[in-house]
């Protein structure tokens, strides 16, 4: 397997790239652009892995290869983009139609090819269950978590929004953490995500609307990666609280997939902690990919939404019978793994599923 660009083939690319003058190319053009170079290399990692199993070395010597296609796309994006970055950068700070929790449908309209080529060309994504999601009325979603970055949360957003009959929205809970992130607090809050924490979810739940929750919080996402797909702890119910009080269905989801994307292969809490984060992962991209290692792994996703557990038959006194909250927990977290399970079990490779 031929995995590095020959010299010739190198600048015959430059040249090709040269030739297409880019001064009268826009944003979205050269986005495109990258878009299809980055699909071969997951056309190569899929057939590649359709013989034997590749490993994260392997593919990685295929992402590198096409990188170096993409170099002179992004040097062109760079110089005939400055204003758009500008643009963008003042839509994320400035934005006049936010609601009271910052989100900005019009910023995520802005962003949104770059969720559609995660969602359909890198990752693949393969949802089963839509059916069980309801096309309004207050719903409480419940996800395994993991991937490092929220990355399951915006795959589940976009299948609702944009992929889903009903086309509902959903607000996604994050974690604290995230908004000591530079920039991600404000980009988080401008697609519709929310600090995680019983007010305002509960906010969101009375007006009917959407919202979907990680129970296993900063926990399922840091985990190692010889710990993938093994459920962490629960907290202590408190979005079965939250469901009881608001009588809100809960509705379990399973996600396989995201695991891969940036495999942790040990943690720096010190360094962390220099930074106001729960701990410093360092992951297998930044030692294969070296200064290209922010880009995730192209996995083969899948998620799948189970069947609709209902407890609105409860009174909203309920949510302090801790043996009844922890009874609904348990059955809510052996859903999500029963749909992990299925989902493991018939995927045979992790590029191709």
């Amino acid at each position: 397997m031929r995995t590095e660009i020959e010299h010739q083939e190198k600048k015959d690319i430059v040249e090709g790239f040269q030739k297409a003058s880019f001064e009268k190319k826009n944003i979205s053009s050269l986005f495109k652009d990258a878009g299809k170079i980055l699909q071969e290399a997951v056309k190569e990692i899929e057939d590649a892995s359709g013989r034997e199993e590749l490993s994260f070395e392997e593919a990685a010597q295929i992402i590198r290869k096409y990188i170096e296609k993409i170099r002179p796309v992004f040097s062109a994006l760079y110089m005939n983009s400055f204003g758009k970055i500008i643009r963008a950068y003042q839509m994320l700070i400035y934005s006049d139609v936010v609601d009271e929790f910052g989100y900005d449908p019009k910023f995520e309209d802005f962003i949104k090819p770059i969720f559609k080529f995660l969602y359909e060309k890198w990752w693949r994504v393969e949802v089963e269950g839509g059916e069980n999601i309801p096309p309004k009325g207050r719903i409480l979603l419940v996800a395994n978590h993991s991937g490092t970055l929220p990355f399951d949360g915006a795959m589940i957003k976009y299948y609702m929004r944009e992929v889903h009959p009903a086309h509902r929205d959903v607000r996604p809970l994050a974690e604290n953490f995230v908004y000591y992130l530079p920039f991600a607090g404000t980009i988080m809050n401008r697609v519709g995500g929310v600090r995680a924490c019983q007010e305002n979810a509960q906010i969101l739940l009375m007006r009917d609307e959407a919202v979907i929750v990680f129970p296993e919080g900063v926990k399922g996402i840091v985990k190692p990666f010889y710990m993938r797909y093994k459920l962490q702890r629960f907290g202590r119910g408190g979005f079965v609280k939250l469901a009881i009080r608001t009588r809100s269905p809960i509705l379990p989801v399973g996600v396989v997939g995201a695991e891969e994307i940036y495999p942790i292969i040990f943690k720096i809490d010190s360094l962390g902690k220099l930074f106001n984060l729960p701990t410093f992962p360092i992951v297998l991209n930044m030692l294969l990919l070296g200064p290209f290692g922010f880009i995730p792994f192209p996995s083969k996703w899948y998620i799948k939404f189970g069947k609709i557990i209902d407890v609105t038959e409860y009174p909203p006194e309920a949510a302090e019978d801790d043996i009844l909250v922890n009874q609904i927990s348990q059955e809510v977290r052996h859903r999500i793994e029963d749909i992990i399970s299925e989902l493991l079990s018939k995927r045979k490779s992790i590029w191709r599923g």
